[in-house]
C-alpha cells in the first residue's frame, strides 16, 4: 500500500503476551468447546432468572433495574440473582465441556 510504513521491528519485539501463570494453556479444541458451551448456557440464563424471580417474588422481574421507578432493594436483589445464576451456569457449562473434551 502506498504511504504505509511498517512499524519498527523493536516495537514489534516489545509487544509480548504476558503469561500470568495462573492457568495452564488449553488446547485449541478445548477452548472452542468450552467457550461455545458458556455462550449457549448464557443465552438460556435469562429465561431461568425470569422464572426464578417470578417463583420467589410472585411478580414480574424488573425490565430495567437502573430505572428510577425500580426500588433499590429490587434492583440490587435482581442484579445479585442474575450474577449468581449466570456465573453458576457458565461454570457448569465450561466444566462439563472440559470433562467431555478431556
Amino acid at each position: 500500500m502506498e504511504g504505509y510504513e511498517h512499524p519498527p521491528l523493536p516495537l514489534l519485539r516489545s509487544l509480548r503476551v504476558v503469561d500470568l501463570g495462573y492457568r495452564r494453556r488449553m488446547p485449541d479444541i478445548e477452548e472452542v468447546v468450552t467457550a461455545g458451551a458458556a455462550v449457549g448456557a448464557g443465552l438460556g440464563a435469562r429465561k431461568l432468572t425470569d422464572l426464578l424471580w417470578k417463583r420467589t417474588t410472585g411478580s414480574e422481574p424488573p425490565e430495567d433495574p437502573t430505572d428510577i421507578t425500580t426500588s433499590w432493594g429490587e434492583a440490587i436483589a435482581w442484579t445479585v440473582m442474575v450474577g449468581v445464576v449466570v456465573g453458576l451456569i457458565r461454570l457448569i457449562a465450561r466444566r462439563g465441556a472440559r470433562a467431555i473434551v478431556s
